[in-house]
Protein backbone atom coordinates (compact mmCIF):
# COMPACT_ATOMS: atom_id res chain seq x y z
CA UNK A 1 0.00 0.00 0.00
CA UNK A 2 2.41 2.27 0.66
CA UNK A 3 4.82 1.54 -2.44
CA UNK A 4 1.73 2.09 -4.48
CA UNK A 5 1.19 5.90 -2.36
CA UNK A 6 4.95 6.23 -3.25
CA UNK A 7 4.02 5.91 -6.76
CA UNK A 8 1.61 7.67 -6.74
CA UNK A 9 3.19 10.93 -5.46
CA UNK A 10 6.19 10.72 -7.27
CA UNK A 11 3.79 10.61 -10.58
CA UNK A 12 2.03 13.59 -9.28
CA UNK A 13 5.12 15.68 -8.19
CA UNK A 14 6.44 14.53 -11.80
CA UNK A 15 3.28 15.84 -13.58
CA UNK A 16 3.35 19.32 -11.70
CA UNK A 17 6.93 19.77 -12.73
CA UNK A 18 6.69 19.15 -15.90
CA UNK A 19 3.51 21.51 -16.56
CA UNK A 20 5.24 24.02 -15.10
CA UNK A 21 8.19 24.25 -17.34
CA UNK A 22 5.96 23.64 -20.13
CA UNK A 23 3.87 26.99 -19.01
CA UNK A 24 7.37 29.05 -18.36
CA UNK A 25 8.95 27.70 -21.91
CA UNK A 26 6.35 26.86 -23.88
CA UNK A 27 2.69 28.27 -22.86
CA UNK A 28 1.13 28.08 -26.09
CA UNK A 29 1.36 24.49 -25.47
CA UNK A 30 -1.65 25.09 -22.42
CA UNK A 31 -3.46 27.87 -24.80
CA UNK A 32 -1.59 30.36 -22.95
CA UNK A 33 0.55 33.49 -23.85
CA UNK A 34 3.71 33.64 -23.35
CA UNK A 35 4.57 36.01 -20.93
CA UNK A 36 6.56 39.12 -21.65
CA UNK A 37 8.75 39.15 -18.77
CA UNK A 38 9.29 35.51 -19.42
CA UNK A 39 10.58 36.32 -22.71
CA UNK A 40 12.93 39.36 -22.03
CA UNK A 41 14.29 37.17 -19.12
CA UNK A 42 15.02 34.84 -21.64
CA UNK A 43 16.06 37.03 -25.12
CA UNK A 44 18.16 40.05 -22.74
CA UNK A 45 21.20 37.49 -22.32
CA UNK A 46 23.80 39.54 -22.48
CA UNK A 47 27.65 38.46 -21.90
CA UNK A 48 28.75 40.11 -18.55
CA UNK A 49 32.31 40.96 -19.93
CA UNK A 50 31.27 42.31 -23.26
CA UNK A 51 34.94 41.54 -24.44
CA UNK A 52 33.98 37.73 -23.88
CA UNK A 53 32.32 36.62 -26.71
CA UNK A 54 31.85 37.43 -30.25
CA UNK A 55 29.95 34.78 -31.50
CA UNK A 56 27.39 32.62 -29.71
CA UNK A 57 26.67 29.04 -30.76
CA UNK A 58 23.28 27.60 -31.48
CA UNK A 59 22.61 23.43 -30.22
CA UNK A 60 22.26 22.77 -33.82
CA UNK A 61 25.78 24.04 -34.46
CA UNK A 62 25.43 27.00 -35.62
CA UNK A 63 27.04 30.27 -34.74
CA UNK A 64 25.14 33.67 -34.40
CA UNK A 65 26.48 37.17 -32.67
CA UNK A 66 26.11 37.77 -29.51
CA UNK A 67 23.34 40.12 -29.02
CA UNK A 68 23.90 43.75 -27.65
CA UNK A 69 27.87 43.32 -27.86
CA UNK A 70 29.35 46.86 -27.93
CA UNK A 71 32.24 47.73 -30.32
CA UNK A 72 34.94 45.94 -30.25
CA UNK A 73 38.68 47.62 -31.02
CA UNK A 74 39.32 47.10 -34.89
CA UNK A 75 35.42 48.21 -35.86
CA UNK A 76 33.71 44.86 -35.04
CA UNK A 77 30.23 45.60 -33.55
CA UNK A 78 27.95 46.67 -32.10
CA UNK A 79 25.43 44.35 -32.24
CA UNK A 80 21.59 44.87 -31.85
CA UNK A 81 19.30 42.02 -29.56
CA UNK A 82 19.20 39.57 -32.38
CA UNK A 83 22.95 39.70 -32.88
CA UNK A 84 23.54 41.59 -36.05
CA UNK A 85 25.70 44.50 -36.49
CA UNK A 86 22.79 47.10 -36.81
CA UNK A 87 21.76 49.78 -34.15
CA UNK A 88 18.40 48.48 -33.69
CA UNK A 89 16.03 45.99 -34.74
CA UNK A 90 13.22 47.65 -36.87
CA UNK A 91 9.97 46.15 -37.11
CA UNK A 92 9.85 45.99 -40.67
CA UNK A 93 13.28 46.19 -43.13
CA UNK A 94 12.82 47.06 -47.05
CA UNK A 95 16.06 45.91 -47.61
CA UNK A 96 17.55 42.95 -45.67
CA UNK A 97 21.25 41.99 -46.48
CA UNK A 98 22.43 38.63 -45.67
CA UNK A 99 26.10 37.30 -45.92
CA UNK A 100 29.48 36.31 -44.31
CA UNK A 101 32.37 38.63 -42.88
CA UNK A 102 32.39 40.05 -46.49
CA UNK A 103 29.35 41.80 -45.50
CA UNK A 104 29.60 42.23 -41.78
CA UNK A 105 31.81 44.53 -42.11
CA UNK A 106 35.29 43.57 -41.09
CA UNK A 107 37.73 46.12 -40.74
CA UNK A 108 35.12 49.04 -40.72
CA UNK A 109 33.29 50.81 -38.81
CA UNK A 110 29.39 49.96 -38.32
CA UNK A 111 28.62 53.01 -40.97
CA UNK A 112 31.66 52.27 -43.10
CA UNK A 113 30.42 48.43 -44.07
CA UNK A 114 28.74 47.65 -47.42
CA UNK A 115 25.22 47.53 -45.66
CA UNK A 116 26.06 50.96 -43.72
CA UNK A 117 27.24 52.76 -46.62
CA UNK A 118 23.97 51.46 -48.73
CA UNK A 119 21.67 52.79 -46.03
CA UNK A 120 23.28 55.87 -46.18
CA UNK A 121 22.78 55.99 -50.10
CA UNK A 122 19.37 55.41 -50.35
CA UNK A 123 18.27 57.62 -47.17
CA UNK A 124 14.66 57.58 -46.97
CA UNK A 125 13.98 55.27 -49.97
CA UNK A 126 14.58 52.07 -47.90
CA UNK A 127 15.29 50.75 -44.34
CA UNK A 128 17.92 48.57 -44.86
CA UNK A 129 18.54 45.77 -41.69
CA UNK A 130 21.97 43.92 -41.83
CA UNK A 131 21.72 40.05 -41.41
CA UNK A 132 25.31 38.91 -41.44
CA UNK A 133 27.74 36.94 -39.53
CA UNK A 134 31.46 36.17 -39.82
CA UNK A 135 32.11 32.17 -40.74
CA UNK A 136 28.59 31.65 -42.41
CA UNK A 137 28.53 29.87 -45.72
CA UNK A 138 25.32 29.02 -47.82
CA UNK A 139 23.08 26.88 -45.91
CA UNK A 140 23.65 29.52 -43.05
CA UNK A 141 22.58 31.85 -45.94
CA UNK A 142 18.93 30.14 -46.52
CA UNK A 143 18.35 29.70 -42.73
CA UNK A 144 18.62 33.53 -42.35
CA UNK A 145 16.36 34.24 -44.86
CA UNK A 146 13.61 32.37 -44.02
CA UNK A 147 13.87 34.07 -40.48
CA UNK A 148 14.42 37.55 -42.20
CA UNK A 149 11.18 37.14 -43.60
CA UNK A 150 9.34 37.95 -40.60
CA UNK A 151 10.65 41.80 -41.00
CA UNK A 152 8.48 41.97 -44.02
CA UNK A 153 11.61 42.80 -46.58
CA UNK A 154 10.52 44.24 -49.93
CA UNK A 155 14.14 42.73 -51.08
CA UNK A 156 16.50 40.28 -49.84
CA UNK A 157 20.19 40.81 -50.94
CA UNK A 158 22.18 37.94 -50.71
CA UNK A 159 26.14 38.35 -50.73
CA UNK A 160 27.93 34.97 -51.48
CA UNK A 161 31.67 34.74 -51.14
CA UNK A 162 34.20 33.13 -53.96
CA UNK A 163 37.58 33.16 -51.65
CA UNK A 164 36.00 30.79 -49.31
CA UNK A 165 32.00 29.83 -49.38
CA UNK A 166 32.26 27.02 -51.88
CA UNK A 167 34.28 24.50 -49.21
CA UNK A 168 32.59 25.58 -45.97
CA UNK A 169 29.34 25.26 -47.41
CA UNK A 170 29.95 21.52 -48.70
CA UNK A 171 31.05 21.08 -44.86
CA UNK A 172 28.36 22.07 -43.17
CA UNK A 173 26.09 20.82 -45.51
CA UNK A 174 27.79 17.27 -44.46
CA UNK A 175 28.05 17.71 -41.09
CA UNK A 176 25.31 19.55 -39.52
CA UNK A 177 22.05 17.39 -39.51
CA UNK A 178 19.80 20.27 -40.33
CA UNK A 179 21.60 20.96 -43.53
CA UNK A 180 21.82 17.90 -45.08
CA UNK A 181 18.28 18.02 -47.35
CA UNK A 182 20.95 20.60 -49.31
CA UNK A 183 22.82 17.15 -50.45
CA UNK A 184 19.85 15.56 -52.18
CA UNK A 185 21.72 13.01 -53.92
CA UNK A 186 25.46 14.57 -53.80
CA UNK A 187 27.92 11.41 -52.77
CA UNK A 188 30.55 13.96 -51.28
CA UNK A 189 33.52 12.50 -49.26
CA UNK A 190 35.10 15.29 -47.50
CA UNK A 191 38.36 13.04 -47.46
CA UNK A 192 39.19 14.32 -51.31
CA UNK A 193 38.74 18.33 -50.15
CA UNK A 194 42.16 19.93 -51.35
CA UNK A 195 43.89 20.85 -48.13
CA UNK A 196 44.51 24.37 -46.78
CA UNK A 197 45.76 25.75 -44.17
CA UNK A 198 44.62 28.87 -41.37
CA UNK A 199 46.36 31.20 -41.66
CA UNK A 200 48.49 30.41 -44.15
CA UNK A 201 52.23 30.07 -43.85
CA UNK A 202 54.77 32.54 -44.62
CA UNK A 203 55.66 30.49 -48.08
CA UNK A 204 52.17 31.04 -49.12
CA UNK A 205 52.07 34.74 -48.80
CA UNK A 206 52.77 36.72 -51.63
CA UNK A 207 53.60 40.63 -50.12
CA UNK A 208 53.01 43.24 -53.51
CA UNK A 209 53.43 46.82 -53.87
CA UNK A 210 52.54 48.61 -57.13
CA UNK A 211 54.24 51.71 -58.26
CA UNK A 212 51.87 54.20 -56.05
CA UNK A 213 52.60 53.17 -53.03
CA UNK A 214 49.45 50.72 -52.36
CA UNK A 215 50.82 47.71 -51.08
CA UNK A 216 49.00 44.27 -49.78
CA UNK A 217 49.80 40.72 -49.30
CA UNK A 218 48.06 37.87 -51.35
CA UNK A 219 47.20 34.45 -49.78
CA UNK A 220 46.38 32.64 -53.40
CA UNK A 221 46.88 29.04 -52.39
CA UNK A 222 44.64 29.68 -49.45
CA UNK A 223 41.65 31.23 -51.82
CA UNK A 224 42.65 28.58 -54.68
CA UNK A 225 41.08 25.74 -52.49
CA UNK A 226 37.26 27.00 -53.24
CA UNK A 227 37.62 27.00 -56.79
CA UNK A 228 40.02 24.11 -57.70
CA UNK A 229 38.28 21.75 -60.00
CA UNK A 230 37.46 18.95 -57.45
CA UNK A 231 35.03 17.08 -56.97
CA UNK A 232 34.00 18.00 -53.40
CA UNK A 233 34.36 21.88 -54.06
CA UNK A 234 31.87 21.21 -57.56
CA UNK A 235 29.43 19.81 -54.45
CA UNK A 236 30.23 23.02 -52.20
CA UNK A 237 29.29 25.19 -55.68
CA UNK A 238 25.97 22.56 -56.25
CA UNK A 239 24.47 23.66 -52.70
CA UNK A 240 25.33 27.16 -53.05
CA UNK A 241 22.82 27.47 -56.39
CA UNK A 242 20.48 25.14 -54.37
CA UNK A 243 20.56 27.53 -51.32
CA UNK A 244 20.09 30.34 -54.02
CA UNK A 245 16.96 28.88 -56.04
CA UNK A 246 15.05 28.25 -52.31
CA UNK A 247 15.99 31.50 -51.17
CA UNK A 248 14.25 32.94 -54.25
CA UNK A 249 11.04 30.48 -54.08
CA UNK A 250 11.17 31.54 -49.60
CA UNK A 251 11.05 34.95 -51.38
CA UNK A 252 8.60 34.80 -54.46
CA UNK A 253 5.78 33.19 -51.62
CA UNK A 254 6.24 36.01 -49.23
CA UNK A 255 5.68 39.01 -52.34
CA UNK A 256 9.85 39.85 -51.97
CA UNK A 257 12.41 40.25 -54.47
CA UNK A 258 16.07 39.10 -54.82
CA UNK A 259 18.88 40.27 -55.45
CA UNK A 260 22.28 38.31 -55.67
CA UNK A 261 25.94 38.96 -55.90
CA UNK A 262 29.01 37.52 -55.39
CA UNK A 263 31.96 39.30 -53.46
CA UNK A 264 35.52 38.45 -55.25
CA UNK A 265 38.82 37.85 -53.53
CA UNK A 266 41.24 40.40 -53.26
CA UNK A 267 43.20 38.79 -55.38
CA UNK A 268 40.61 38.69 -58.37
CA UNK A 269 40.00 42.99 -57.15
CA UNK A 270 43.97 43.30 -58.25
CA UNK A 271 44.15 41.34 -61.10
CA UNK A 272 44.27 44.24 -64.21
CA UNK A 273 47.12 45.98 -61.64
CA UNK A 274 48.98 42.67 -61.09
CA UNK A 275 48.94 41.56 -64.78
CA UNK A 276 49.97 45.03 -65.68
CA UNK A 277 53.26 44.75 -63.39
CA UNK A 278 54.63 41.65 -65.57
CA UNK A 279 55.07 39.67 -62.84
CA UNK A 280 53.74 35.80 -62.61
CA UNK A 281 52.91 33.80 -59.67
CA UNK A 282 51.76 30.57 -60.86
CA UNK A 283 49.50 30.02 -57.56
CA UNK A 284 48.06 33.76 -58.51
CA UNK A 285 47.50 33.34 -61.85
CA UNK A 286 45.60 29.79 -61.55
CA UNK A 287 43.58 30.86 -58.71
CA UNK A 288 41.74 34.30 -60.73
CA UNK A 289 41.41 31.73 -63.55
CA UNK A 290 39.87 29.32 -61.87
CA UNK A 291 37.68 31.96 -59.65
CA UNK A 292 36.76 33.60 -62.96
CA UNK A 293 35.21 30.85 -64.41
CA UNK A 294 33.86 29.34 -61.16
CA UNK A 295 31.67 33.10 -60.83
CA UNK A 296 30.88 33.28 -64.21
CA UNK A 297 29.01 29.66 -64.17
CA UNK A 298 27.60 30.26 -60.82
CA UNK A 299 26.35 34.19 -61.81
CA UNK A 300 24.61 32.35 -64.73
CA UNK A 301 22.88 29.74 -62.86
CA UNK A 302 21.93 32.68 -60.18
CA UNK A 303 20.19 34.89 -62.98
CA UNK A 304 18.37 31.53 -64.34
CA UNK A 305 16.86 31.55 -60.60
CA UNK A 306 14.43 34.90 -62.25
CA UNK A 307 16.11 36.93 -59.60
CA UNK A 308 18.68 39.58 -59.85
CA UNK A 309 22.20 39.60 -60.14
CA UNK A 310 25.00 42.58 -59.56
CA UNK A 311 28.64 41.82 -60.50
CA UNK A 312 31.36 43.10 -58.48
CA UNK A 313 34.08 42.29 -59.81
CA UNK A 314 34.30 45.20 -62.74
CA UNK A 315 33.62 48.27 -60.29
CA UNK A 316 36.29 46.57 -57.69
CA UNK A 317 39.07 46.25 -60.55
CA UNK A 318 38.05 49.63 -62.14
CA UNK A 319 38.58 51.03 -58.27
CA UNK A 320 41.49 49.36 -57.49
CA UNK A 321 43.61 50.76 -60.42
CA UNK A 322 43.74 54.15 -58.58
CA UNK A 323 46.03 54.98 -55.82
CA UNK A 324 43.42 54.85 -52.80
CA UNK A 325 43.99 51.34 -51.22
CA UNK A 326 40.71 49.15 -51.29
CA UNK A 327 42.34 46.45 -48.73
CA UNK A 328 44.75 46.62 -45.86
CA UNK A 329 48.11 46.36 -46.48
CA UNK A 330 48.56 42.81 -44.83
CA UNK A 331 47.05 39.56 -45.74
CA UNK A 332 43.63 40.13 -44.28
CA UNK A 333 41.50 39.78 -47.40
CA UNK A 334 38.76 41.80 -46.36
CA UNK A 335 37.98 45.24 -47.93
CA UNK A 336 38.99 48.77 -46.08
CA UNK A 337 35.93 51.37 -46.07
CA UNK A 338 37.12 52.46 -49.42
CA UNK A 339 36.63 48.75 -50.86
CA UNK A 340 33.07 48.79 -49.03
CA UNK A 341 32.15 52.15 -50.68
CA UNK A 342 32.44 50.42 -54.29
CA UNK A 343 30.39 47.92 -53.39
CA UNK A 344 27.43 49.70 -52.11
CA UNK A 345 27.67 52.55 -54.87
CA UNK A 346 27.34 49.33 -57.26
CA UNK A 347 24.33 47.70 -54.83
CA UNK A 348 22.57 51.21 -55.14
CA UNK A 349 21.03 51.38 -58.68
CA UNK A 350 19.71 47.73 -58.72
CA UNK A 351 18.14 47.76 -55.18
CA UNK A 352 16.65 51.55 -55.43
CA UNK A 353 15.19 49.65 -58.72
CA UNK A 354 13.25 46.90 -57.05
CA UNK A 355 11.94 48.76 -54.25
CA UNK A 356 8.70 50.54 -54.64
CA UNK A 357 8.21 54.13 -53.94
CA UNK A 358 7.54 55.67 -50.87
CA UNK A 359 3.93 57.16 -50.46
CA UNK A 360 2.99 60.70 -50.43
CA UNK A 361 0.52 62.81 -50.89
CA UNK A 362 -3.22 62.01 -49.53
CA UNK A 363 -2.84 58.00 -48.75
CA UNK A 364 -5.89 56.07 -48.06
CA UNK A 365 -5.23 53.47 -45.18
CA UNK A 366 -7.79 50.41 -44.19
CA UNK A 367 -8.51 50.43 -40.90
CA UNK A 368 -6.99 47.89 -38.53
CA UNK A 369 -10.37 46.50 -36.92
CA UNK A 370 -12.53 47.22 -39.96
CA UNK A 371 -10.95 46.98 -43.43
CA UNK A 372 -13.72 48.50 -45.16
CA UNK A 373 -13.47 51.69 -43.75
CA UNK A 374 -10.29 53.43 -44.66
CA UNK A 375 -8.30 56.80 -42.86
CA UNK A 376 -7.08 59.47 -45.26
CA UNK A 377 -3.50 60.44 -44.39
CA UNK A 378 -1.25 63.01 -45.67
CA UNK A 379 2.57 61.48 -46.02
CA UNK A 380 5.17 64.31 -47.13
CA UNK A 381 8.74 63.47 -46.65
CA UNK A 382 8.45 60.23 -44.59
CA UNK A 383 6.32 61.60 -42.40
CA UNK A 384 2.59 60.96 -41.56
CA UNK A 385 -0.49 63.47 -40.70
CA UNK A 386 -3.98 62.37 -40.09
CA UNK A 387 -6.73 64.54 -40.83
CA UNK A 388 -9.87 64.80 -38.30
CA UNK A 389 -12.80 64.33 -40.88
CA UNK A 390 -13.30 64.27 -44.26
CA UNK A 391 -14.53 67.48 -44.66
CA UNK A 392 -11.23 68.73 -43.32
CA UNK A 393 -9.46 66.80 -46.38
CA UNK A 394 -11.84 68.24 -48.94
CA UNK A 395 -11.65 72.25 -47.25
CA UNK A 396 -7.69 71.65 -47.73
CA UNK A 397 -8.21 71.26 -51.60
CA UNK A 398 -7.89 67.15 -51.83
CA UNK A 399 -10.45 64.89 -53.63
CA UNK A 400 -10.13 62.08 -51.93
CA UNK A 401 -12.39 60.15 -54.85
CA UNK A 402 -9.37 61.06 -57.50
CA UNK A 403 -6.50 62.09 -55.10
CA UNK A 404 -6.05 59.18 -52.49
CA UNK A 405 -3.95 56.55 -52.99
CA UNK A 406 -4.90 53.09 -51.74
CA UNK A 407 -1.86 51.86 -49.29
CA UNK A 408 -1.11 48.78 -46.71
CA UNK A 409 -0.10 49.40 -43.28
CA UNK A 410 3.42 47.38 -44.30
CA UNK A 411 3.71 50.55 -47.00
CA UNK A 412 3.21 53.03 -43.57
CA UNK A 413 5.44 51.05 -41.44
CA UNK A 414 8.26 53.08 -39.54
CA UNK A 415 7.09 56.15 -40.96
CA UNK A 416 6.82 58.49 -37.66
CA UNK A 417 2.96 60.36 -37.24
CA UNK A 418 3.10 63.57 -36.25
CA UNK A 419 -0.22 64.92 -35.60
CA UNK A 420 -3.71 65.62 -36.53
CA UNK A 421 -4.73 68.30 -38.82
CA UNK A 422 -7.85 69.92 -37.62
CA UNK A 423 -7.55 73.38 -39.76
CA UNK A 424 -8.64 74.53 -43.17
CA UNK A 425 -5.38 76.00 -44.81
CA UNK A 426 -4.43 74.56 -48.07
CA UNK A 427 -1.61 76.56 -48.50
CA UNK A 428 0.16 74.69 -45.73
CA UNK A 429 -1.86 71.02 -46.15
CA UNK A 430 -2.86 71.16 -49.90
CA UNK A 431 -1.81 69.18 -52.62
CA UNK A 432 0.68 71.82 -53.67
CA UNK A 433 1.86 73.01 -49.87
CA UNK A 434 5.06 72.03 -48.58
CA UNK A 435 5.40 70.15 -45.40
CA UNK A 436 3.44 70.66 -42.41
CA UNK A 437 5.19 71.78 -39.33
CA UNK A 438 5.49 68.76 -36.50
CA UNK A 439 5.00 71.66 -34.23
CA UNK A 440 2.39 74.26 -34.48
CA UNK A 441 1.78 77.35 -31.91
CA UNK A 442 -1.64 77.77 -33.05
CA UNK A 443 -2.70 74.38 -31.89
CA UNK A 444 -3.76 73.45 -35.88
CA UNK A 445 -1.66 70.64 -35.63
CA UNK A 446 -2.36 67.94 -32.59
CA UNK A 447 -0.38 65.79 -31.46
CA UNK A 448 -1.67 61.98 -31.86
CA UNK A 449 -2.40 60.22 -29.16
Amino acid sequence: MREGLAVIFISVISLLVALSLIRWFAPSLLGQRSSGAGFLARALVVPRDQTAELLTRDPDGSVRGSPLLLEWPGGIGPHDLLGFRNLDVPSVADVVVIGDSQTYGNNAGIAESWPGRLQAQLGDAGRVYSMAIGGWSAPDYLVTAQLALALRPRLLVVAFYSGNDALESIRVAVKRPRDKALLGDLRVDLSLAPESVYPPPADELWPVQFSDGVSTVFTPRHRLVSNLANPVVDAGWEVMGRVAERIVALANAAGAKVLFTVVPTKERVYQQRVVATGERYEDYLHLVTEEARRTQSFAARLRATGAGYVDLVIPLQRSATGPKPLYPPDANGHPLAAGYEVIATALEAPVRALLPPRPHGLVANPLVNDPERVELLLVRDGQVWAFDSLQRVQENGWNPATDARLVSHRDLAGLPRRGIISVSDPARFGPLSPPPSPVSSDDSVRRGR
